[in-house]
């Protein structure tokens, strides 16, 4: 026999006389390694909510940006002009995204002041905050895409090439 099996042997009975005499500990323990498990969980919701805070106000800084911005060809027509309008559902969805990624930073500092009695609800409240923050930034990028599209159609068929006969009155 190896010391190895005649170890684990002992091991195990010893154990199992402990789980049978104090099964107040092991629940304890089990406890102890489920709320650390919730609680790596609920840590890495958190990460990933940043990341997707992080994209989310790039994304809108970028479409501000682009609504701003008078270093390219902008259409003069109204009805052309109407395509920003695009910007409305988007930059609303972002909002909305950048919302529930602060609901979630609230559920984690909750999570941490209540103690481990209520962590699954927290876990399940932050991962659900998680699923719509996603969606929402999924979606405010729709309206974004339909706008370039629109915007790459009309300056591939506008015709115009030189800005100076693109501006609006009153834009410099």
């Amino acid at each position: 026999m190896k010391v190895e099996s005649v170890f684990h042997r002992w091991a195990t009975l010893l154990s199992a006389v402990s789980i049978a005499i104090y099964p107040e500990i092991v629940q304890a323990i089990d406890s102890v390694e489920q709320a650390l498990q919730l609680q790596a969980v609920l840590k890495e919701t958190v990460a990933r909510s940043e990341a997707v805070s992080q994209w989310a106000l790039l994304v809108f800084g970028g479409s501000v940006a682009a609504l701003l911005s008078s270093s390219y060809l902008q259409p003069r027509r109204r009805i052309t002009r109407l395509m920003y309008l695009l910007f409305l559902p988007s930059w609303s969805l972002l909002m909305g995204s950048m919302y529930s990624g602060h609901q979630i930073d609230r559920v984690y500092i909750r999570a941490l002041h209540i103690g481990n009695e209520p962590a699954l609800k927290y876990q399940l409240d932050a991962l659900w905050h998680l699923g719509d923050q996603s969606s929402a930034l999924y979606w405010s990028l729709i309206p974004l895409a339909l706008w370039l599209v629109l915007f790459l159609m009309w300056w591939i068929w506008s015709g115009t090439t030189d800005q100076s006969e693109n501006r609006t009155p009153g834009s410099g």
